[in-house]
């Protein structure tokens, strides 16, 4: 029997041989709660068990971090396409929250850089998740039928920074210069 011991508690989990044998996903510790990466093959752990706790994005309006949670969410319960979807979701909230102009997210996200409230990088990064979100939005066209972990993965990491870049940075930057200018 397979046995995972929570990196926050330390509670040795005793995980059952037919269902995590051989799994890679999240388990909850049955102490704490606190959500676990983990990685069997054939009843051995394969790396060490992580924490998973969900991340909310600083400085950024609530309804925003409602999404990329839910988002987050979403991984975790291996709902892939949608993971994706739910953060194009939080990328069109950020936008309409930051009162983007436009018909579509790929014209909101052209405002918001044209009015320097993002760069270019980050209206770039931006257009990929937005194309992917619509991809899983359309099922008839549906390219998110072979969506791995992986690439969920990717499209909300790559999401967080971009809240983050658009929340948390500038406020960080705010700060710090509020600072050096005192001293």
């Amino acid at each position: 029997m397979p046995v995972v011991q929570c990196p926050k508690c330390r509670h040795l989990n005793d995980l059952d041989v037919q269902t995590y044998s051989s799994y890679e996903g999240t388990y909850r510790c049955m102490a704490c709660g606190t959500r676990i990466k983990v990685s069997l093959y054939e009843g051995q752990l394969m790396e060490t068990p992580k924490v998973l706790d969900l991340t909310s994005v600083e400085g950024a309006p609530l309804e925003v971090n409602e999404d990329f949670i839910e988002a987050q969410k979403c991984y975790d319960a291996e709902a892939y396409k949608a993971t994706i979807v739910i953060c194009r979701r939080a990328l069109e909230t950020m936008s309409d929250l930051q009162q983007a102009k436009g018909k579509n997210l790929f014209d909101k996200i052209e405002d918001l850089y044209s009015r320097e409230l993002i760069s270019k990088g980050t209206s770039e990064i931006a257009t990929q998740v937005r194309q992917f979100g619509n991809y899983g939005a359309h099922p008839k066209d549906d390219l998110l039928g072979g969506i791995t972990e992986r690439d969920a993965g990717v499209i909300l990491e790559i999401t967080q920074h971009l809240l983050k870049d658009v929340y948390e940075i500038p406020r960080k930057v705010e700060k710090l210069k509020k600072r050096l200018q005192k001293k």
